[in-house]
């Protein structure tokens, strides 16, 4: 289990730092494969557990994917954690992208939960 955790947590981790790959091109990693990554992982990874359990732990690797995120641009772009802190806009832009990656996160993980039970279900 703790094997499993620290993979998820590390992932997680990994996918936040890949966040500046352009504007088009981050915003599809960051929004729809890597949740939907971290969800196949999870879905994979603790099949066997309650389906809360695996749902806390999906929105938990989300918000670490998207802290790691912020911190690498606060640290990579000069005066980076003054626009994150002073800007509303950029604070609304950053709840939005936060609130898009959980729902969809939490989508995929429904979809692979329902995959997996069909595939156990013709066994």
């Amino acid at each position: 289990m703790k094997i499993r955790l620290l993979f998820v947590f590390v992932s997680s981790f990994l996918s936040g730092l890949v966040w500046d790959l352009g504007s088009d091109l981050g915003l599809i990693f960051v929004h729809l494969i890597y949740p939907c990554i971290i969800a196949l992982l999870i879905a994979l990874l603790f099949f066997n557990t309650r389906s809360i359990f695996q749902n806390l732990l999906l929105s938990i690797a989300v918000i670490v994917s998207h802290l790691v995120q912020l911190i690498a641009y606060a640290l990579s772009v000069s005066n980076g954690l003054l626009y994150i802190t002073s800007d509303g806009e950029t604070q609304l832009v950053i709840v939005a992208s936060l609130l898009v990656s959980l729902v969809l996160a939490v989508l995929f993980l429904v979809i692979f939960r329902k995959i997996r039970q069909r595939i156990t279900a013709k066994q």
